[in-house]
């Protein structure tokens, strides 16, 4: 009889089993098979197909359709054959080869459907770890990520690798564990894992530079695919802020603020979103929106104030005078004239505070001025402090009227200048108290560009010190000045002019000593000079 037989056959791993060397690990085989009529047992050979295995063949006999056996992982061919019940054997079945794999590996990290945080942008180094296999000397590791960009392919000796790839991918792994004759473990499901890219930094929103907003703009951060924003405005009545709209899923870095939307003020809220990445941090923003014409011509003319228009809240100035002075003091009580030229020069600090809702606002300053003669370098400071009062003068000018009080030292100087000798100078600082009074004119030219006029009066009032003690006589000091205006951004003003000053101060001579013919009764001094002007105005 020939037996034509379609054979099926499992394997099982006993549970007993340990680690051993390909040559003495066995797995248990089993082998089923249809059953021939009139059988009464059934002969089964298995033959080694290894290129180095023996080709000596191994026969079973068995009474059932069915056999179990050990065998070391490898190639075999079987044939199969029935016994009748005289013990008649009928034909060998054609042979059949089949496989005898190692166990399938299992994997320990990463699992399957694991979610790895990475704390890089762009790539990890990342690890992967398995059990071992019975009988497998090494392992090939495979690697790919869903858009096929990575591959890895790798025969390991260990039980671990690590290989460096990038986030913000999908990957799927696995290990196959290989052994002598080319054998290798059975077909094991690939282990899919996530790895998730660093949190997006925080898009950075450009705040609109003047209320005519008609698109607001922020950066892209490395990663950024698309934006969440949501604009909210405050209800003036009820001091609320209150949803206007929310949007998600922009791709565009920029929002187009709709031109219907009231004026007032309103908070704007951007969030960073990306492929397979924590989201960003939001950014936000709060700005003001003018009420009423916001046509372009009505925008251009506020941009052209801008270049004046800059103070709202608490600012700071600063500046730098610097020129040739003149020096001129009569006194009339020892008979003195002192004069002379020397260069010299003030410089400034002071803040002041200007309100949005109002024209009021106040300034304080300080300068230290000085001048150097036969050597000697003499210094004199002053403070002022000052309300203003703005005014809109047309569409593209400003004024500013200035009251206040100002405290100021004067250096007298007596005796006649060398440039050797500086024992015959004598050095008294005087100081006086007083009112002072001033207005300026700021004009705009264009968005960046203008100009100012100044004008200032100091009226000396009480006598602080006087070299013979005696009170101060009513004198009037001022200061001209013209200076172009350069608007280097919403904060930042600078200014470059040219400035007139005058400085003096008289008091009652004590007359001890032939007086200078036309002199008078009074000690009198005065500074004056042309000055090249530096200024700026900072707003916090």
């Amino acid at each position: 009889m020939r037996l034509l037989l379609g054979i099926i056959f499992t394997l099982t791993l006993p549970a007993s089993a340990s680690v051993a060397l390909a040559a003495t690990y066995r797995r248990e085989v089993s082998f089923e098979w249809e059953e021939v009529p009139g059988a009464k047992t059934y002969d089964v050979e298995i033959r080694s197909a290894n290129k180095e295995g023996s080709s000596k063949a191994l026969t079973f006999k068995t009474k059932k359709a069915v056999w179990t056996g050990k065998l070391v992982p490898g190639k075999y061919v079987m044939s199969l054959r029935s016994r009748d019940a005289r013990g008649v054997p009928g034909e060998w079945s054609p042979p059949s080869e089949f496989d005898v794999h190692l166990d399938s590996v299992k994997a320990k990290y990463p699992v399957a459907q694991e979610q790895i945080k990475a704390n890089d942008e762009q790539k990890i180094f990342q690890k992967f770890e398995w059990e071992p296999v019975h009988g497998a000397n090494e392992y090939r590791f495979e690697l790919s990520s869903e858009d096929g960009k990575t591959q890895v392919v790798e025969n390991i000796k260990g039980l671990s690798y690590a290989v460096k790839i990038p986030v913000a991918h999908d990957y799927t792994w696995k290990v196959t564990g290989l052994g002598p004759n080319s054998v290798q473990s059975d077909s094991s499901l690939a282990a899919g894992f996530s790895v998730i890219g660093k949190k997006i930094n925080a898009p950075k929103i450009t705040t609109p530079e003047t209320e005519f907003v008609r698109e607001i703009k922020w950066s892209r951060p490395d990663n950024a695919e698309k934006y969440n924003l949501a604009l909210n405005r405050l209800n003036p009545q009820t001091k609320k802020w209150e949803k206007v709209l929310t949007q998600e899923n922009i791709q565009s870095d920029s929002f187009n603020f709709d031109s219907n939307h009231p004026g007032g003020t309103y908070s704007l809220q951007v969030k960073a979103t990306g492929h397979m990445r924590d989201d960003s941090d939001s950014s936000k923003i709060y700005f003001k929106v003018i009420n009423g014409n916001r046509s372009p011509a009505a925008e251009y003319t506020a941009l052209v104030r801008k270049s004046i228009d800059r103070l709202t809240g608490w600012y700071g100035v600063a500046s730098y005078l610097v020129t040739q002075i003149n020096y001129h003091g009569e006194t009339p009580e020892t008979g003195g004239l002192t004069t002379t030229t020397a260069l010299g020069g003030t410089g400034r600090v002071g803040a002041g505070f200007f309100s949005a809702n109002s024209k009021w606002g106040l300034l304080g300053i300080v300068d230290m001025s000085g001048f150097v003669i036969s050597g000697n370098n003499y210094t004199y400071s002053s403070v002022e402090v000052s309300g203003i009062s703005r005014h809109i003068i047309g569409d593209l000018g400003e004024g500013r009227l200035i009251a206040g009080i100002y405290y100021k030292e004067f250096p007298q100087l007596f005796g006649v200048p060398s440039l050797t000798n500086s024992g015959q100078v004598s050095f008294f600082q005087s100081a006086v108290v007083g009112p002072h009074v001033g207005a300026e004119y700021w004009h705009s030219l264009s968005p960046k560009l203008g100009f100012q006029a100044n004008a200032h009066l100091y009226y000396s009032l009480l006598t602080m010190n006087s070299p013979n003690g005696n009170n101060v006589e009513p004198r009037i000091s001022y200061q001209l000045g013209l200076m172009g205006s350069y608007r280097f951004n919403n904060r930042l003003t600078g200014l470059m002019g040219l400035t007139q000053r005058m400085d003096q101060i008289a008091y009652r001579a004590n007359k001890t000593g032939a007086p200078i013919e036309g002199s008078g009764n009074y000690d009198d001094s005065r500074i004056t000079g042309q000055y090249l002007s530096f200024y700026a105005e900072y707003g916090f």
